[in-house]
């Protein structure tokens, strides 16, 4: 999939309407979930996705991934795209279905290793 795919996924799966909205979304979801994981995860998962997406996901600022929870990953999703924390949440939903459209089974499974279960409310 490319991100004018994974564009269109997310405009159908959330509220969003423009495409300036619906990359907004998948960038703030990539830039957090690049916070929570590893920095060496991080690389993995950029790897598998479409150039202009890559470094999206890398956190350079960090060599560990911060513990915080799913509510923390949706407040963060929030303060980047200006909106209140359940349309964050949806949204997020929808970034991360078309994600996971591009990362392999064994890369989703690592990354979600790496989550507590409340995570699976977006993945």
């Amino acid at each position: 999939m490319s991100l004018d795919g994974a564009i269109v996924k997310v405009q159908r799966e959330s509220s969003v309407d423009d495409d300036d909205t619906a990359e907004a979304t998948l960038r703030a979801t990539l830039e957090v979930l690049g916070e929570r994981i590893s920095r060496e995860e991080a690389k993995d998962v950029a790897g598998q996705l479409p150039d202009e997406m890559e470094t999206w996901v890398i956190d350079w600022d960090t060599e560990s991934a911060q513990p915080f929870g799913v509510d923390e990953f949706c407040d963060r999703v929030a303060d980047r795209l200006g909106v209140d924390t359940e349309t964050a949440h949806n949204r997020a939903q929808a970034a991360v279905d078309a994600l996971e459209m591009e990362i392999s089974a064994f890369k989703r499974s690592a990354v979600q290793g790496q989550l507590p279960d409340e995570y699976d409310t977006l993945f």
